[in-house]
């Protein structure tokens, strides 16, 4: 046992030695250019039909990738349906709580103008900035839900368009490696009517073929890869900042007359 320690400490001694040195980047100077000569040799050794089937198994593989843009489109779809109808109910209750608003404050005025019991009057301005805090903290997250309708719209159309391409450059890789099927088939044809060797014309329509499918299996394997990506947002919350004064009608009356103003400009 400490024998084997001890070759494996000189083994690891003599190759920092090496690392750090010329005899070291010189051994990896071999080491690197037999490897790449090794991988070249092993990629003319694959036969021209064992690659072809390889692209049309990658091929098959993007129906899969086609199965999954389906599913998150359906997904989106849904969750957008959703948002709608919460901003349909959002708008609805904005709505409703701005006439409530508008009538309470009324009431306050009133309360004011009459110089009251001061503690039920207290309690009724409390009451009203309450309220007018509740109608825009919701008046804000109906605009963050518009916000975040905006934005699974883009995701839908994003998603949409990806699928499209998709469909679009398998119809265009099925066609390419269907050709590329029949060339070779042809070229086993050929080959099997020529009893003699190949001639350098057909030697270079074998690489010609080789250097093809190798093309298309990158660009498939790109288009997997591209293909996977998504976006995603979160829209940020909106804080609406406190505020009392015995001055909150009038800040209502201004909230409820600016509102009005916009629905008649609109």
């Amino acid at each position: 046992m400490c024998k084997k320690l001890l070759l494996v400490s000189g083994v690891l001694l003599v190759a920092g030695w090496a690392w750090g040195s010329s005899t070291g980047r010189e051994m990896m100077s071999y080491v690197s250019t037999g490897w790449k000569e090794m991988r070249q040799s092993f990629t003319k050794a694959v036969p021209i039909d064992f690659e072809i089937k390889r692209a049309e198994n990658l091929l098959g593989n993007l129906d899969k990738t086609d199965e999954k843009l389906i599913n998150a489109l359906a997904a989106q779809i849904q969750s957008l349906q959703k948002l709608e109808r919460e901003i349909e109910t959002a708008q609805g209750n904005v709505e409703r709580m701005k006439n409530q608003l508008a009538l309470f404050n009324e009431d306050v005025k009133a309360l004011l103008a009459a110089q009251g019991n001061c503690l039920e009057r207290d309690k009724k301005v409390l009451l009203l900035e309450r309220k007018l805090k509740e109608v825009k903290t919701c008046e804000a997250m109906l605009k963050n839900k518009l916000a975040a309708k905006e934005q699974a719209q883009q995701r839908l159309e994003f998603i949409k368009s990806q699928r499209e391409n998709l469909r679009e450059q398998r119809a265009d890789l099925e066609q390419r490696i269907v050709a590329l099927r029949t060339n070779l088939e042809m070229l086993k044809a050929s080959e099997l009517r020529n009893k003699h060797a190949l001639t350098d014309e057909q030697l270079a329509d074998v690489q010609q073929l080789k250097e093809l499918v190798d093309r298309l299996e990158e660009r498939i394997d790109t288009r997997v890869i591209e293909l996977k990506l998504r976006q995603e947002g979160t829209p940020t919350s909106t804080h609406v900042p406190t505020r009392s004064g015995p001055s909150i009608t009038v800040e209502v009356d201004q909230y409820i007359g600016k509102a009005v103003t916009k629905v008649a400009g609109n």
